[in-house]
């Protein structure tokens, strides 16, 4: 081999790692407090900074156990609860444009 050097790029850690705040995902640790700074401030709901607080514990006690798991979720719910792959009769037969299938089944 030549005097060719191999690319090398530096990888921060923090590009790969979940953005937290108080040790809770960002987005839900954003939304906890809001909904706690409507009841509070809006309604006059004092006792739900307990709750909010009890939620926010669970949260990042679940962030810790596992960081991904409300990306997860979310990809779980957005897949069908029973995927088929094999056409069947009474399907409903495609709209692809012609010369791409048209009239075959899924």
């Amino acid at each position: 081999m030549s005097n060719r050097r191999l690319r090398q790029s530096r990888v921060h850690r923090s590009l790969l790692e979940i953005h937290t705040l108080a040790g809770v995902e960002r987005r839900l640790a954003i939304l906890n407090w809001t909904i706690a700074a409507v009841f509070v401030l809006g309604a006059g709901f004092i006792l739900y900074l307990a709750v909010a607080l009890l939620l926010h514990g669970l949260l990042r006690w679940m962030t810790r156990k596992d960081p991904y798991l409300r990306m997860i979720y979310v990809r779980y719910n957005t897949q069908a609860d029973d995927y088929d792959p094999w056409p069947h009769a009474l399907q409903r037969q495609t709209c692809r444009p012609r010369g791409f299938g048209r009239g075959l089944l899924c």
